[in-house]
């Protein structure tokens, strides 16, 4: 979940990212999440049928790569 201060209208990520959220911190598309996931190189997080990514492993991924 993001929340947004009425003040600043800044957006504070939530514990876990959505896909497009992942992609865009990637800067890749969805399906370049998908791959990286399939290939266990970002293990999502599995609420229901929707699929979520912890920041920790997106800034892991950004920094040392797969």
């Amino acid at each position: 979940m993001e929340t947004k201060t009425a003040e600043t209208s800044t957006l504070r990520p939530a514990a876990n990212a959505t896909l497009k959220q992942a992609a865009a911190f990637l800067q890749v598309s969805d399906k370049t999440i998908l791959n990286l996931a399939d290939r266990k190189a970002l293990k999502p997080v599995r609420i229901g049928r929707r699929r979520f990514f912890k920041w920790s492993e997106l800034e892991r991924l950004a920094k040392h790569g797969s």
